[in-house]
């Protein structure tokens, strides 16, 4: 997939219950709804909202393709990013994100849903940007999906989202498709999860 390096005071895990405050407080500053649009492109954002109930409920889901990821700092002991993951529906339905990044998986000739994961939204926190945490907790997604037989993974991306689609233009990502939500384009994109 791409090269990993060391990082020597962090780590990487399945979310836990105890983590949920921690993933609200991340996901509602990587939002940046004050922020301009100029600000969101270059720093990255998340969108949707996703409330603790919800956060709840996904990582606590009875599945062991369905959760989220956190990087730890083990200095002092905090959650700094997180990625959520979930199974490709294979027939498109769901929110329209998920349709969207469906519907990129049904058109792919290489991706078989049945054997993908899709993740995101994925956040850091601002002060630990550029640390290669993302890269990590991707990879971290693509040990999953290759321990149930997965082959890609998959995300979709809002193509304002320039951060975003640098990072994973930079590690590799091929680009399978794309969509429009609510008069918004969006890239779709995916890793192959092989060792």
């Amino acid at each position: 997939m791409f090269s990993l390096t060391e990082l020597e005071d962090f780590d990487f895990r399945i979310a836990e219950e105890k983590d949920v405050n921690h993933i609200v407080d991340i996901l509602h500053a990587a939002a940046r709804v004050d922020a301009s649009q100029e600000e969101r492109s270059s720093q990255g954002f998340v969108q949707g909202r996703m409330g603790k109930e919800g956060i709840e409920q996904w990582i606590l889901a009875d599945s062991p393709v369905r959760g989220a990821v956190v990087a730890h700092n083990k200095m002092d002991d905090s959650i700094i990013g997180v990625c959520f993951f979930s199974p490709v529906p294979t027939e498109i339905a769901g929110p329209p994100v998920v349709q969207g990044i469906a519907q990129a998986v049904a058109d792919s000739a290489d991706i078989d849903a049945a054997k993908a994961l899709a993740y995101g939204p994925l956040a850091v926190r601002d002060v630990f940007s550029g640390r290669g945490l993302s890269k990590h907790m991707i990879a971290f997604i693509a040990g999953v999906a290759r321990d149930h037989e997965k082959t890609h993974i998959v995300a979709s991306v809002e193509d304002a989202n320039q951060k975003s689609l640098g990072m994973h233009e930079h590690l590799g990502a091929e680009r399978i498709g794309s969509f429009e939500r609510e008069g918004r384009p969006y890239s779709v994109v995916a890793f192959e999860t092989v060792a």
